[in-house]
């Protein structure tokens, strides 16, 4: 669909003076608390641009497709963005690394593509895409930051429980060889299928082995607040390990009951006054990835702003200079395309809600 930003834009006909932007989101299905704020992002981006005068003079237009969270969908959303509606450029598609089957789009077509939520370690582990940037944190640097943190606060023996997804498969590649800097030691390796919602027998498993703490994760919705109550129920003492999706259930204020004991690490720089603009925008607070893809949308327009269209360009931009964003600070791609600073925060959640821990790290 053509998401309407600006007057510019009259039913499906899009200006010769319009740059026009393709949006690949799950905006149905599993990755739709996600890919929806992803969205909302990117449209908040380019009304913003759009109100200063847009690209050199040239307004944005955005073309939006529901990858529909399945490598069907995705592929042929994409495949349409490049080959029918001709867009200069992409914003995501969220979760790539899992919905993997539009990747070989980008150098086919020699396009584009920034996406917000797409662990880049996981996706190029065989093959590097050339053409594809991603503005999610590395996981394995936030994972590294909290393995730090556990070492000082002498946790030393943990379990990992984590469901059979790319995403947190290559977390996890990287966190059983990174445990043996800090002196930790896996006592147990359990994983599940994605989309399981009776845990109890890794629960159960994971407290035989009586840890000091659970490294945990999916990214699905339904496993997730399975495994958070039939914790509560099994083993209520144990204190759990992961990364910032949690911040989701923690806002929606349904599962206050379950959530406590659980430290997560964030990125340290959000920016607040994008989080005001954003809740005021669209009434409510952004997702785990939204300000993710209003970097991701910017860092493109900036390139374009700089009279860089083509994919070569764009991407030589992109690679030698280095971005303000509103989720990191000051960034810049590494050789992955993937983001190669940051800081993180070490946050704890608990009755009382979610507090600071230990700040600013550099990993």
């Amino acid at each position: 669909m053509l998401f309407t930003l600006t007057a510019c834009i009259t039913g499906n006909v899009v200006r010769e003076d319009t740059i026009k932007l393709g949006g690949v989101y799950g905006l149905t299905g599993i990755v739709a608390d996600w890919g929806q704020g992803e969205l909302e992002a990117t449209v908040l981006a380019i009304e913003e641009i759009n109100e200063k005068g847009g690209v050199n003079g040239k307004r944005i237009s955005l073309v939006v497709e529901d990858m529909k969270s399945s490598q069907t969908g995705v592929l042929t959303s994409t495949r349409k963005l490049i080959t029918v509606d001709n867009v200069d450029a992409i914003i995501g598609p969220s979760w790539l690394e899992t919905y993997a089957s539009a990747a070989s789009l980008s150098d086919e077509h020699d396009i584009i593509m920034v996406t917000p939520s797409t662990a880049i370690g996981a996706l190029e582990r065989d093959i590097d895409f050339k053409n594809i940037f991603s503005t999610l944190h590395s996981g394995r640097d936030q994972f590294r930051e909290l393995l730090r943190y556990m070492a000082t606060q002498e946790v030393d023996e943990i379990v990992l429980l984590y469901a059979q997804e790319p995403y947190w498969m290559d977390i996890m590649a990287h966190v059983k060889k990174d445990v043996i800097l800090y002196n930790i030691t896996i006592l147990d390796e359990i994983t599940f299928a994605p989309g399981e919602t009776d845990l109890r027998t890794a629960i159960v498993r994971a407290r035989e082995q009586q840890p000091e703490g659970i490294l945990w994760g999916t990214l699905d919705d339904s496993s997730y607040t399975a495994f958070l109550k039939q914790r509560k129920e099994l083993y209520p003492e144990a204190v759990l390990y992961t990364e910032r999706t949690i911040e989701t259930f923690v806002n929606s204020g349904e599962y206050d009951d379950v959530l406590y004991d659980i430290y997560y690490s964030a990125p340290s720089d959000i920016d607040e006054t994008f989080v005001q603009r954003y809740e005021t925008r669209w009434g409510h607070l952004p997702q785990t990835t939204t300000p993710n893809a209003y970097d991701a949308t910017m860092i493109v327009i900036e390139a374009m702003q700089e009279g860089n269209m083509d994919a070569g360009s764009i991407r030589n931009y992109l690679n030698e200079n280095e971005f303000n964003t509103v989720t990191f600070g000051k960034i810049s791609f590494d050789k992955q395309g993937g983001i190669a600073d940051g800081k993180f925060d070490i946050k704890l959640v608990s009755g009382n809600g979610i507090e600071v821990v230990s700040y600013h790290y550099d990993v």
